[in-house]
């Protein structure tokens, strides 16, 4: 008995020894062995919860990388394409590798030690982004959300082989999708059938420029004020004799900008009445002077005792008359001509509209303009076809060629002291949009809407925001939006956008409800202002401006985008960016993009570094936008013909969506002509004319 004894508490101690063995090598090894062994005993005899474990692991991979990429998108999004110098080709920015990295530090840590999923080859992962929304609220000078298009979605993708050999399972393929989309849709028995309201925005735009001291300007427009010093935007106009005979206004005023119509008034101060001689003109081609009337221009000259008044289409009188002296306020003239009525937009086939002139408020004609357009022409130059900018006076049946430029005449007699601009600029905006939100082909139910305005430099300002669920169908849950207390003035529209923000647990996808692509999923045209249907951006090339300066020897170049749609963004990589094609064919690449003083609206330029691209981005916003870059050579080269050429392979953001060419005439249709300026710049005068090319053959 005493030996038994002794055997049995020996193999207690025994077992006991061998507890507290297991016991410390549970507790006390590393926690990655213990989560390793713990799968390993659990999920040992059933395979059914580790493929549910595998699939888990591949949902939060994929639910985590869409937060985080959505996250990218609203804040560094505009940096998705950088610009590759060798070939200029747009390279996406790779996140999937972040997606990757992620999911093989859950398989490796978990399942691989074990042996009970071992990874075969490198997962596949499929990525589809059409967001059509590129957040720059991360860019110093910038904090600005570009939305456009019809709809936004993120559609993420992963599959991975695996073996698992301790559960003698081989060649086992799991995979996870995550797909949410946003879209607008049109009202319907298959939405939601509300009829669509819509509104008629018109955006008002208004510049006073004083030519005696103190020589400033300032511009009121929708969202900013912008103040400079008026000779930054206006050119001197000199004889021959070197004579100064009147002034040119260096930024387009045409129906591009002012589709519900526009007005210039010059007011003059009377030196001499006996020996009176002044003018006005718009719609130039090229700026009038008293040798030479373009575009449309009234002529104000003193007889006897009235003020005699002649009015021009191009060179040709149209109509002429006298107005009495007693119009005179004092010793001041307001010569204005407004401009009404305007029918079709610039790509409509031939825009016309009601030109009115008054002297101090007195009308004194009214007839008939025809308005500059894009035309879509074949270029022998580069055997393909391009949007060119230029018009001809054919409601006066004329044939004279016309252009955007506004040219105040001052011969003898008065001094120009102020100039007063002011455009309308008509807008459609739907109030209760439809959008319609889906979750991997079903409906989103949980997401929540979130109504913003985003300002340039400032970034996102959240409004109050009124939905309701109007109709839930296989596909997706539908939300009319009422947006009916939404002032647009107040917010500062276009300059400033409206943002519907639509978010499903983190994930965020930024609609713009007034871009051109949203209005046309509703139902309102607005194909005489965007020639592409995909996005609501452009970016076309409307002039070209040849600056020398006197003083370095030097030449820069200023070059006219018109964006007919939504705000956009224009990246310049390494400060080179543009493609210039001269008649050559030679490519040449200009060089110290930036945006130049000659706009009404502040040039945003942001900057922003990532590894070894360094991106300029600027703010491109509706109507004309005037960029300043450094010319190759420093010669000025009337006779040039440039095309300028958009990346196919880009969307957003947007270098050029159409082909378009300048300084040159139509093979097929001699009148059409786009006229490049040419102007010395002297220091401490600014800019003077020069003159003008444009002699050579598209």
């Amino acid at each position: 008995m005493r030996g038994q004894a002794v055997v049995l508490i020996a193999l207690v101690i025994v077992l006991a020894a061998l507890a507290l063995a297991v016991v410390f090598r549970v507790f006390a090894m590393a926690p990655a062995y213990v989560y390793q062994r713990s799968i390993y005993y659990v999920f040992k005899y059933n395979p059914l919860l580790v493929t549910q474990g595998l699939a888990l692991s591949m949902n939060t991979a994929v639910y985590s990388f869409a937060v985080n990429f959505s996250r990218y998108m609203v804040n560094y999004g505009v940096t998705m394409y950088l610009h590759v110098l060798a070939g200029w080709t747009p390279l996406p920015t790779s996140l999937l590798s972040m997606l990757q990295q992620e999911f093989n530090l859950i398989i490796n840590t978990a399942y691989a030690p074990t042996g009970l999923a071992v990874p075969v080859g490198q997962p596949v992962f499929n990525v589809s982004v059409f967001t059509d929304f590129y957040g720059a609220l991360g860019v110093p000078n910038v904090n600005m959300i570009y939305s456009g298009g019809s709809g936004a979605g993120i559609s993420i993708g992963v599959s991975q082989k695996f073996n698992m050999p301790t559960l003698g399972i081989y060649n086992l393929t799991l995979s996870d999708a995550f797909n949410y989309t946003a879209i607008f849709v049109h009202p319907g028995n298959s939405t939601c059938n509300v009829p669509t309201r819509a509104i008629t925005y018109t955006a008002v735009y208004s510049c006073t420029f004083n030519f005696t001291s103190p020589q400033y300007y300032r511009c009121i427009n929708p969202g900013v004020n912008e103040t400079g010093l008026t000779y930054s935007i206006w050119a001197g106009i000199q004889s021959p004799q070197g004579i100064q005979e009147g002034a040119l206004l260096l930024y387009p005023i045409d129906e591009l900008d002012s589709s519900g119509g526009f007005r210039v008034s010059a007011l003059f101060k009377v030196t001499n009445i006996n020996d009176l001689s002044i003018g006005l003109s718009i719609l130039d081609p090229y700026p009038s002077t008293p040798q030479g009337y373009a575009g449309y221009t009234i002529i104000v000259q003193s007889s006897s005792n009235n003020l005699m008044y002649t009015i021009y289409a191009g060179t040709n009188q149209v109509s002429q008359g006298t107005a009495p002296l007693s119009v005179l306020s004092g010793n001041v003239i307001n010569v204005t001509i407004q401009v009404t009525g305007i029918t079709g937009g610039p790509f409509s086939s031939n825009p016309t509209a009601t030109a009115t002139f008054y002297i101090n408020g007195s009308s004194a004609a009214s007839f008939s303009v025809s308005l500059p357009k894009w035309n879509y022409i074949y270029s022998q130059e580069f055997s393909s076809y391009m949007y060119e900018l230029a018009g001809v006076d054919n409601a006066q049946g004329t044939y004279a060629p016309i252009g955007s430029w506004v040219t105040i005449l001052n011969s003898s007699g008065a001094n120009i002291f102020m100039v007063q601009v002011r455009l309308k600029q008509n807008y459609r905006l739907v109030v209760n949009p439809l959008i319609l939100v889906s979750l991997n082909n079903a409906p989103a139910l949980g997401t929540t809407l979130n109504l913003a305005y985003v300002k340039p430099t400032v970034g996102l300002r959240y409004l109050n925001i009124s939905y309701v669920i109007c109709n839930i169908t296989s596909s997706g849950v539908i939300y009319e939006v009422n947006l009916s207390s939404i002032n647009p003035q107040l917010i500062g529209y276009p300059y400033n956008q409206l943002l519907i923000l639509t978010n499903y647990s983190g994930i965020v996808l930024a609609l713009n409800p007034w871009s051109p692509g949203a209005l046309a999923t509703y139902g309102v045209d607005y194909s005489d202002y965007i020639p592409y249907s995909k996005y609501s951006s452009t970016s076309m090339v409307g002039y070209y401006i040849q600056v020398y300066n006197t003083a370095s020897n030097s030449l820069i170049n200023l070059v006219y985008l018109w964006n007919g749609g939504v705000p956009t963004a224009l990246t310049i990589y390494q400060g080179e960016s543009i493609l210039v094609y001269y008649g050559s064919l030679t490519t040449i690449y200009l060089v110290n993009v930036k945006a130049s003083s000659v706009n009404i609206y502040p040039g945003l330029v942001g900057s922003l570094k990532l590894y070894t691209f360094k991106e300029t981005i600027l703010n491109i916003p509706p109507g004309y936008m005037v960029l300043n870059e450094t010319a190759p050579s420093a010669s000025l080269n009337p006779g040039m013909v440039i095309a300028f050429q958009y990346l196919p392979s880009e969307t957003l953001p947007i270098t050029y969506v159409n082909s378009t060419i300048t300084n040159c005439y139509s093979f097929e249709y001699n009148q059409l002509v786009n006229y490049a300026l040419l102007l010395n710049y002297v220091p401490g005068q600014g800019y003077v004319y020069y003159g003008y090319g444009g002699g050579s053959e598209c």
